[in-house]
């Protein structure tokens, strides 16, 4: 969803660890990577410790770029 090129790595095993620490998504997607300040600096991140929800909202500049 964004217009940048973003570099990912995979991390080996990451699934399998959240599943043995009992650690399950509340909207039942698989843990498949971490994100980092390359994604995040364009975003706002809001973390809600009590409900346990994040929420990461991507600038539209960076989704919808002007087109020259």
């Amino acid at each position: 969803m964004m217009a940048i090129p973003i570099r990912v790595h995979g991390i080996a095993g990451l699934q399998e660890s959240f599943e043995s620490q009992g650690i399950k998504p509340t909207n039942g997607m698989p843990v498949i990577g971490i994100l980092g300040r390359t994604f995040l600096q364009f975003a706002k991140s809001t973390y809600d410790g009590l409900a346990g929800n994040v929420m990461i909202e991507i600038d539209e500049s960076v989704q919808y770029p002007a087109r020259e």
